[in-house]
Protein backbone atom coordinates (compact mmCIF):
# COMPACT_ATOMS: atom_id res chain seq x y z
CA UNK A 1 0.00 0.00 0.00
CA UNK A 2 2.53 2.43 0.86
CA UNK A 3 4.44 1.68 -2.40
CA UNK A 4 1.23 2.35 -4.48
CA UNK A 5 0.73 5.70 -2.54
CA UNK A 6 4.51 7.15 -3.31
CA UNK A 7 3.71 6.29 -6.90
CA UNK A 8 0.11 8.10 -6.71
CA UNK A 9 2.52 10.99 -5.11
CA UNK A 10 4.92 10.67 -8.12
CA UNK A 11 2.50 10.87 -10.32
CA UNK A 12 0.66 14.32 -9.33
CA UNK A 13 4.09 15.85 -8.07
CA UNK A 14 3.61 18.75 -11.01
CA UNK A 15 -0.06 19.35 -10.57
CA UNK A 16 -0.89 22.42 -8.24
CA UNK A 17 -4.37 22.06 -6.43
CA UNK A 18 -5.43 25.28 -8.47
CA UNK A 19 -4.82 24.06 -11.89
CA UNK A 20 -8.47 23.83 -12.98
CA UNK A 21 -8.71 27.90 -11.33
CA UNK A 22 -10.03 28.10 -15.23
CA UNK A 23 -13.07 26.32 -16.42
CA UNK A 24 -12.27 24.54 -20.01
CA UNK A 25 -14.28 26.22 -22.56
CA UNK A 26 -17.09 24.38 -24.74
CA UNK A 27 -16.20 23.28 -28.04
CA UNK A 28 -19.16 21.55 -29.33
CA UNK A 29 -22.22 20.05 -28.48
CA UNK A 30 -24.49 17.39 -29.81
CA UNK A 31 -28.25 15.62 -29.42
CA UNK A 32 -31.51 16.28 -28.95
CA UNK A 33 -33.97 14.03 -27.28
CA UNK A 34 -35.83 11.05 -29.58
CA UNK A 35 -34.61 7.90 -31.35
CA UNK A 36 -33.20 9.11 -34.70
CA UNK A 37 -29.85 9.58 -35.64
CA UNK A 38 -27.84 10.97 -33.29
CA UNK A 39 -30.91 11.53 -30.76
CA UNK A 40 -30.61 9.82 -27.38
CA UNK A 41 -33.02 8.75 -24.93
CA UNK A 42 -30.58 9.03 -21.79
CA UNK A 43 -26.89 8.86 -23.14
CA UNK A 44 -24.65 6.99 -20.46
CA UNK A 45 -21.67 5.82 -20.95
CA UNK A 46 -18.95 7.63 -23.47
CA UNK A 47 -15.94 5.84 -24.85
CA UNK A 48 -13.07 7.04 -27.67
CA UNK A 49 -11.56 4.49 -30.01
CA UNK A 50 -8.18 4.74 -31.49
CA UNK A 51 -9.17 6.79 -34.05
CA UNK A 52 -10.54 9.39 -32.05
CA UNK A 53 -14.47 8.46 -33.19
CA UNK A 54 -17.28 8.89 -30.01
CA UNK A 55 -19.16 6.29 -28.88
CA UNK A 56 -22.36 7.02 -26.63
CA UNK A 57 -24.65 4.17 -25.05
CA UNK A 58 -28.52 5.07 -25.78
CA UNK A 59 -30.04 3.23 -22.51
CA UNK A 60 -33.84 3.57 -23.91
CA UNK A 61 -32.97 3.14 -27.20
CA UNK A 62 -30.77 0.01 -26.68
CA UNK A 63 -28.46 1.02 -29.22
CA UNK A 64 -24.92 2.37 -29.27
CA UNK A 65 -23.87 5.51 -31.31
CA UNK A 66 -20.88 6.26 -33.12
CA UNK A 67 -19.94 10.06 -33.92
CA UNK A 68 -16.47 12.12 -35.37
CA UNK A 69 -14.72 13.76 -32.44
CA UNK A 70 -17.14 17.14 -33.70
CA UNK A 71 -20.19 15.60 -33.50
CA UNK A 72 -20.93 13.92 -36.65
CA UNK A 73 -23.20 10.82 -36.74
CA UNK A 74 -21.27 8.09 -38.33
CA UNK A 75 -23.64 5.51 -37.16
CA UNK A 76 -25.42 2.78 -34.67
CA UNK A 77 -24.91 -0.56 -33.25
CA UNK A 78 -27.98 -2.17 -32.20
CA UNK A 79 -28.17 -4.22 -28.57
CA UNK A 80 -28.92 -8.19 -28.97
CA UNK A 81 -32.03 -7.67 -27.45
CA UNK A 82 -34.82 -5.05 -27.18
CA UNK A 83 -34.91 -5.22 -23.58
CA UNK A 84 -31.23 -4.31 -23.24
CA UNK A 85 -30.18 -1.21 -21.51
CA UNK A 86 -26.42 -0.54 -22.63
CA UNK A 87 -24.63 1.49 -20.01
CA UNK A 88 -20.48 1.60 -19.44
CA UNK A 89 -18.53 1.04 -22.52
CA UNK A 90 -15.09 0.39 -22.79
CA UNK A 91 -12.39 -0.36 -25.15
CA UNK A 92 -9.93 -3.16 -25.72
CA UNK A 93 -6.61 -2.68 -27.35
CA UNK A 94 -7.92 -4.47 -30.23
CA UNK A 95 -10.46 -2.36 -30.79
CA UNK A 96 -13.31 -4.71 -29.25
CA UNK A 97 -16.13 -2.37 -27.50
CA UNK A 98 -17.49 -4.35 -24.69
CA UNK A 99 -20.93 -3.20 -22.69
CA UNK A 100 -22.71 -3.55 -19.93
CA UNK A 101 -26.25 -4.42 -20.26
CA UNK A 102 -27.76 -3.32 -17.24
CA UNK A 103 -31.19 -4.65 -18.09
CA UNK A 104 -30.46 -7.57 -19.55
CA UNK A 105 -27.46 -8.48 -16.88
CA UNK A 106 -24.68 -9.14 -18.99
CA UNK A 107 -21.72 -7.82 -20.88
CA UNK A 108 -21.37 -7.65 -24.42
CA UNK A 109 -18.53 -8.28 -26.48
CA UNK A 110 -18.33 -6.13 -30.22
CA UNK A 111 -15.96 -6.26 -32.72
CA UNK A 112 -14.23 -3.02 -34.17
CA UNK A 113 -16.80 -3.45 -36.94
CA UNK A 114 -19.68 -3.35 -34.65
CA UNK A 115 -20.53 -6.91 -35.18
CA UNK A 116 -21.82 -8.58 -31.75
CA UNK A 117 -19.33 -11.16 -30.74
CA UNK A 118 -20.72 -12.67 -27.68
CA UNK A 119 -22.41 -11.89 -24.45
CA UNK A 120 -22.04 -13.24 -20.81
CA UNK A 121 -24.96 -13.26 -19.59
CA UNK A 122 -25.79 -15.55 -16.01
CA UNK A 123 -27.79 -14.23 -13.70
CA UNK A 124 -26.67 -14.62 -10.07
CA UNK A 125 -23.98 -13.86 -7.11
CA UNK A 126 -21.66 -16.17 -7.67
CA UNK A 127 -18.59 -15.05 -9.64
CA UNK A 128 -19.11 -14.58 -13.16
CA UNK A 129 -22.55 -13.64 -12.62
CA UNK A 130 -23.97 -10.19 -12.73
CA UNK A 131 -26.71 -8.42 -11.10
CA UNK A 132 -27.38 -5.03 -12.94
CA UNK A 133 -23.94 -4.72 -13.93
CA UNK A 134 -23.64 -1.24 -14.36
CA UNK A 135 -19.61 0.30 -15.71
CA UNK A 136 -16.50 -1.34 -17.05
CA UNK A 137 -12.83 -0.50 -17.02
CA UNK A 138 -10.27 -2.17 -18.61
CA UNK A 139 -6.58 -3.12 -17.29
CA UNK A 140 -3.22 -5.44 -18.83
CA UNK A 141 -5.80 -8.48 -20.29
CA UNK A 142 -8.47 -8.21 -17.55
CA UNK A 143 -12.26 -6.69 -17.74
CA UNK A 144 -13.24 -5.02 -14.60
CA UNK A 145 -17.68 -4.96 -14.38
CA UNK A 146 -19.09 -2.97 -11.35
CA UNK A 147 -22.42 -4.14 -10.05
CA UNK A 148 -25.72 -2.22 -8.60
CA UNK A 149 -27.01 -5.81 -7.88
CA UNK A 150 -24.40 -7.32 -5.98
CA UNK A 151 -22.61 -3.97 -4.59
CA UNK A 152 -19.51 -5.64 -6.17
CA UNK A 153 -16.67 -5.60 -8.54
CA UNK A 154 -15.42 -8.35 -10.40
CA UNK A 155 -12.59 -8.70 -12.73
CA UNK A 156 -12.68 -11.21 -15.46
CA UNK A 157 -10.51 -12.45 -18.29
CA UNK A 158 -11.30 -11.04 -22.13
CA UNK A 159 -13.51 -14.15 -23.13
CA UNK A 160 -15.46 -13.84 -19.64
CA UNK A 161 -13.62 -16.10 -17.34
CA UNK A 162 -13.86 -15.39 -13.92
CA UNK A 163 -10.57 -14.20 -11.63
CA UNK A 164 -11.52 -12.19 -8.98
CA UNK A 165 -14.55 -10.12 -7.10
CA UNK A 166 -14.35 -7.92 -4.23
CA UNK A 167 -17.02 -5.52 -2.70
CA UNK A 168 -20.21 -7.58 -1.75
CA UNK A 169 -22.92 -7.25 1.15
CA UNK A 170 -20.97 -5.38 3.72
CA UNK A 171 -18.21 -5.34 1.60
CA UNK A 172 -18.22 -0.96 1.67
CA UNK A 173 -20.07 -0.14 -1.99
CA UNK A 174 -23.43 1.06 -1.54
CA UNK A 175 -23.96 1.66 -5.40
CA UNK A 176 -20.11 0.95 -7.27
CA UNK A 177 -20.63 2.38 -10.82
CA UNK A 178 -18.31 4.44 -12.53
CA UNK A 179 -14.64 2.45 -13.18
CA UNK A 180 -11.26 3.63 -14.70
CA UNK A 181 -8.28 2.02 -14.70
CA UNK A 182 -5.74 4.71 -13.61
CA UNK A 183 -2.08 5.38 -14.85
CA UNK A 184 -0.71 4.14 -11.57
CA UNK A 185 -2.62 0.59 -12.39
CA UNK A 186 -5.21 1.07 -9.41
CA UNK A 187 -8.99 0.68 -10.41
CA UNK A 188 -11.03 3.59 -9.23
CA UNK A 189 -14.39 3.21 -8.32
CA UNK A 190 -17.44 5.72 -7.45
CA UNK A 191 -19.74 4.63 -5.15
CA UNK A 192 -22.55 6.93 -5.87
CA UNK A 193 -24.96 5.44 -2.26
CA UNK A 194 -22.24 6.26 -0.23
CA UNK A 195 -21.31 9.93 -2.36
CA UNK A 196 -17.06 9.19 -2.61
CA UNK A 197 -14.33 7.62 -5.04
CA UNK A 198 -12.50 4.71 -4.02
CA UNK A 199 -9.23 3.33 -5.11
CA UNK A 200 -8.39 -0.34 -5.40
CA UNK A 201 -5.20 -2.44 -6.63
CA UNK A 202 -6.02 -4.61 -9.36
CA UNK A 203 -6.36 -7.62 -7.46
CA UNK A 204 -9.16 -5.84 -5.24
CA UNK A 205 -7.13 -4.94 -2.31
CA UNK A 206 -8.39 -1.70 -0.56
CA UNK A 207 -6.16 1.47 -0.90
CA UNK A 208 -7.75 4.76 0.12
CA UNK A 209 -11.49 6.61 -1.09
CA UNK A 210 -12.17 10.22 -0.61
CA UNK A 211 -15.28 12.01 -0.97
CA UNK A 212 -18.78 13.11 1.47
CA UNK A 213 -22.23 13.91 0.58
CA UNK A 214 -22.46 17.09 -0.44
CA UNK A 215 -22.11 20.19 -2.52
CA UNK A 216 -18.66 21.82 -1.46
CA UNK A 217 -15.33 21.35 -2.84
CA UNK A 218 -14.11 17.48 -3.26
CA UNK A 219 -18.19 16.37 -1.92
CA UNK A 220 -20.33 14.28 -3.99
CA UNK A 221 -23.82 13.80 -4.52
CA UNK A 222 -23.99 10.60 -6.73
CA UNK A 223 -20.37 10.27 -8.33
CA UNK A 224 -20.83 8.70 -11.76
CA UNK A 225 -18.12 8.34 -14.08
CA UNK A 226 -14.48 8.74 -14.01
CA UNK A 227 -11.72 9.27 -16.70
CA UNK A 228 -8.25 10.59 -16.56
CA UNK A 229 -5.95 13.17 -18.64
CA UNK A 230 -2.77 12.54 -19.52
CA UNK A 231 -1.18 14.46 -16.39
CA UNK A 232 -2.81 12.00 -14.08
CA UNK A 233 -5.75 14.02 -13.23
CA UNK A 234 -8.62 12.40 -12.37
CA UNK A 235 -11.96 13.59 -13.59
CA UNK A 236 -15.40 12.73 -12.20
CA UNK A 237 -19.18 13.20 -12.68
CA UNK A 238 -20.55 14.83 -9.93
CA UNK A 239 -24.52 13.70 -11.24
CA UNK A 240 -26.91 14.99 -8.44
CA UNK A 241 -24.68 18.34 -8.22
CA UNK A 242 -24.39 18.71 -11.96
CA UNK A 243 -21.01 19.49 -12.66
CA UNK A 244 -17.23 17.81 -13.53
CA UNK A 245 -15.01 17.68 -10.08
CA UNK A 246 -11.20 17.36 -10.83
CA UNK A 247 -8.78 15.45 -8.45
CA UNK A 248 -4.92 14.15 -8.12
CA UNK A 249 -4.88 9.98 -8.08
CA UNK A 250 -4.47 10.92 -3.79
CA UNK A 251 -7.87 12.63 -4.17
CA UNK A 252 -6.83 16.40 -3.47
CA UNK A 253 -9.27 18.49 -4.80
CA UNK A 254 -8.24 20.37 -7.91
CA UNK A 255 -11.43 22.43 -9.30
CA UNK A 256 -14.86 22.28 -11.05
CA UNK A 257 -16.88 23.55 -13.72
CA UNK A 258 -20.42 23.31 -14.23
CA UNK A 259 -23.98 24.01 -12.74
CA UNK A 260 -27.52 23.18 -13.44
CA UNK A 261 -29.37 24.07 -16.46
CA UNK A 262 -29.09 23.42 -20.11
CA UNK A 263 -26.98 26.61 -21.27
CA UNK A 264 -23.83 25.59 -22.77
CA UNK A 265 -21.50 24.46 -20.30
CA UNK A 266 -23.95 23.52 -17.99
CA UNK A 267 -25.68 20.20 -17.05
CA UNK A 268 -28.47 17.70 -15.83
CA UNK A 269 -27.55 14.87 -14.80
CA UNK A 270 -24.17 14.25 -15.94
CA UNK A 271 -22.87 10.72 -16.30
CA UNK A 272 -19.96 9.41 -19.06
CA UNK A 273 -16.93 10.71 -19.17
CA UNK A 274 -14.17 10.19 -21.59
CA UNK A 275 -10.62 12.31 -22.44
CA UNK A 276 -8.96 12.14 -25.44
CA UNK A 277 -4.95 12.35 -26.18
CA UNK A 278 -5.36 16.33 -26.59
CA UNK A 279 -6.88 16.45 -23.14
CA UNK A 280 -10.24 17.54 -24.82
CA UNK A 281 -13.17 15.72 -22.51
CA UNK A 282 -16.72 14.45 -23.24
CA UNK A 283 -19.24 13.94 -21.28
CA UNK A 284 -22.90 12.33 -21.31
CA UNK A 285 -25.38 14.80 -20.36
CA UNK A 286 -27.93 12.64 -19.74
CA UNK A 287 -30.97 14.57 -18.73
CA UNK A 288 -30.52 16.94 -21.67
CA UNK A 289 -29.65 13.76 -24.25
CA UNK A 290 -26.73 15.33 -25.47
CA UNK A 291 -23.46 15.66 -25.45
CA UNK A 292 -20.68 18.18 -24.72
CA UNK A 293 -17.37 18.32 -25.19
CA UNK A 294 -14.73 20.89 -23.77
CA UNK A 295 -11.02 21.71 -24.50
CA UNK A 296 -8.44 20.56 -22.13
CA UNK A 297 -7.56 22.44 -18.19
CA UNK A 298 -5.06 24.75 -18.43
CA UNK A 299 -1.53 23.23 -18.70
CA UNK A 300 0.12 24.81 -15.66
CA UNK A 301 3.98 24.44 -14.62
CA UNK A 302 6.14 25.02 -11.30
CA UNK A 303 8.64 26.97 -11.18
CA UNK A 304 11.07 26.85 -8.30
CA UNK A 305 12.99 30.63 -6.82
CA UNK A 306 15.00 30.46 -4.01
CA UNK A 307 13.16 27.54 -2.38
CA UNK A 308 9.27 28.79 -2.93
CA UNK A 309 6.93 27.03 -5.57
CA UNK A 310 5.41 29.77 -7.98
CA UNK A 311 2.49 28.75 -10.86
CA UNK A 312 2.55 30.19 -14.31
CA UNK A 313 -0.15 29.20 -17.04
CA UNK A 314 1.22 28.80 -20.22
Amino acid sequence: MVSAVLSAIALEANLPRDAAAQEPSLLVQWGSTGSGNGQFNQPIGIALDAGGSVYVSDLYNARIQRFSATGAYLGNWPMPSPQSGPAGIVFDTDGNLYVADTFVGQVDKFGRDGNFITGWSTSGALGGRFRLPSALAMGPGQLYVSEIGNLRVQSLTLDGGYVTQWGGGGGGFNGPYGMAFGPDGNVYVTDIGNHRVEVFTSSGSFLRMWGTHGSGNGEFDQPYGLAFDALGRIYVTDKGNHRVEVFTLTGAYVGQWGSLGSGPGQFSAPTGIAIDAAGNVFVADAALNRVQKFGSLPTATLQTTWGALKLRYR
